[in-house]
């Protein structure tokens, strides 16, 4: 959960609102599930080992998106 996952990667709760609502995938780092959200934490630490220096995938489909606009 939210809590578990701030402890976890040594982030404020709002931080991870706002990793959940700019990086994290749904489906993919997190899941909803009976209104909760679930964190996915091998997602987890693939993107801190792998993804944290890269654009986030919204980021990078809204330059997408503005290419083909």
């Amino acid at each position: 959960n939210i809590a578990e996952t701030s402890h976890y990667l040594g982030y404020s709760k709002d931080h991870i609102h706002k990793l959940k609502n700019d990086s994290f995938l749904l489906g993919t780092h997190y899941y909803k599930k009976s209104g909760k959200l679930l964190f996915d934490k091998a997602q987890l630490d693939n993107w801190v080992t792998f993804d944290s220096d890269t654009k986030d995938a919204i980021e990078i489909a809204n330059e997408v998106l503005k290419d083909l606009l």
